[in-house]
């Protein structure tokens, strides 16, 4: 039968990855670049924030998604240095036009933005405009198909054109990391960009799947190119699709996760880095590099006295794969996006009392 297995209920035998030995940007020169420090301005806002992680930036708008609302996502329009709320969007549920577990992405420029959603499996993506964000009924429904075999797949979706998309999974006994499928005909071919180096001992890939399939996809917003950022270790490279195939693979950070398999679930060896937060725009690719290994983790609650993934560190390339800034913000962020148009970043923290706050830094 037709199906798309269920991550959570993936079994794998106990088993464990090599030694945790590849160099961090190996290729693209990270420690050469002098380190600028930025300092932000915090946006007086005229209501709580019920979230931090910024999705979407757009016409002066942040798209902020929200777990303690009722609303999965608020709309806070920047004026100035004030934040003002626009209302919310997006019921959580399982029915029409609503999402269990949403994953939103778009560009600046764009007029529209994506929500996928993932109830265990790659089921609906929603194409959304600007103008219609409050009236769902005008919302456009990219349904996913069933695929022809057992496939793993996760919520990490590029929308190549009005067909196609390119997702991180494959079938179960797959080495490659990413497909690309015509999401209309339900054609799905298998990309070279595969598991780094090793295998473990037994089939299916299904640990492999769990540590490297779980990270961001994000598509630059006019060529057929590719960023990805795996959210264990410092594992990030730019791809190039050409003819449904990939062309080239820049390394930007090559140092691969270091996990085991045990029992139901994988687990992040004590010297393994816990991922990277990435952003991508028309010229650059932004990392946000979250600090410690597993182990310093434990011994460090938290980072410069906030919570241990916040960071301060964010590295800003080219889609050539050049290192073109390392800057040093003010305080550690735990989420941000970019308007390349008008050269700001905005970002979220705690302030003093531990309220959430949007930053704003104009590189």
């Amino acid at each position: 039968m037709n199906k798309i297995v269920l991550i959570g209920l993936l079994i794998c035998t106990a088993c464990t990855s090599r030694p945790n030995k590849a160099t961090v940007g190996e290729t693209s020169g990270v420690d050469s670049i002098k380190e600028i420090s930025l300092k932000g301005i915090c946006l007086v806002t005229d209501s709580a924030l019920w979230g931090m992680k910024i999705d979407y930036v757009c016409d002066n708008r942040l798209f902020i998604q929200e777990l303690g609302n009722t609303k999965q996502y608020g709309i806070y329009k920047v004026n100035g240095t004030k934040l003002q709320s626009e209302g919310s969007f997006l019921k959580k549920g399982n029915g029409p036009y609503e999402v269990l577990h949403p994953d939103l992405w778009g560009h600046t420029k764009d007029s529209a933005f994506y929500i996928s959603n993932f109830p265990g499996k790659l089921d609906r993506i929603y194409r959304i405009s600007m103008k219609d964000v409050l009236d769902e009924k005008k919302w456009e429904v990219i349904q996913f198909p069933e695929p022809q075999k057992e496939m793993l797949f996760f919520p990490s979706v590029a929308i190549m054109n009005d067909s196609c998309c390119v997702l991180t999974g494959s079938g179960v006994n797959s080495e490659s990391i990413l497909s690309y499928m015509n999401f209309k005909s339900g054609e799905i071919t298998e990309l070279s960009f595969k598991f780094p180096g090793f295998r473990t001992a037994k089939d299916p890939c299904v640990m492999e799947h769990l540590v490297y399939c779980d990270a961001q996809l994000l598509k630059h917003p006019s060529l057929d190119k590719l960023l990805y950022a795996c959210r264990s270790g410092r594992y990030m490279h730019i791809i190039e699709i050409q003819d449904k195939k990939i062309k080239r693979v820049i390394p930007l950070f090559s140092q691969e996760p270091s996990y085991e398999m045990n029992s139901k679930y994988k687990r992040l060896k004590e010297d393994s880095y816990r991922g990277i937060i990435a952003k991508a725009t028309e010229n650059f690719v932004y990392g946000l590099i979250i600090p410690y290994t597993k182990k310093e983790a434990k011994a460090n609650e938290s980072y410069k006295s906030l919570p241990n993934y916040f960071s301060d560190q964010l590295y800003v390339f080219d889609w050539d794969g050049n290192l073109i800034r390392k800057y040093l913000l003010d305080r550690p962020v735990c989420s941000f996006d970019v308007d390349e148009t008008k050269g700001v970043l905005y970002a979220t923290s705690y302030d003093s009392s531990n309220e959430p706050i949007v930053i704003q830094y104009n590189f």
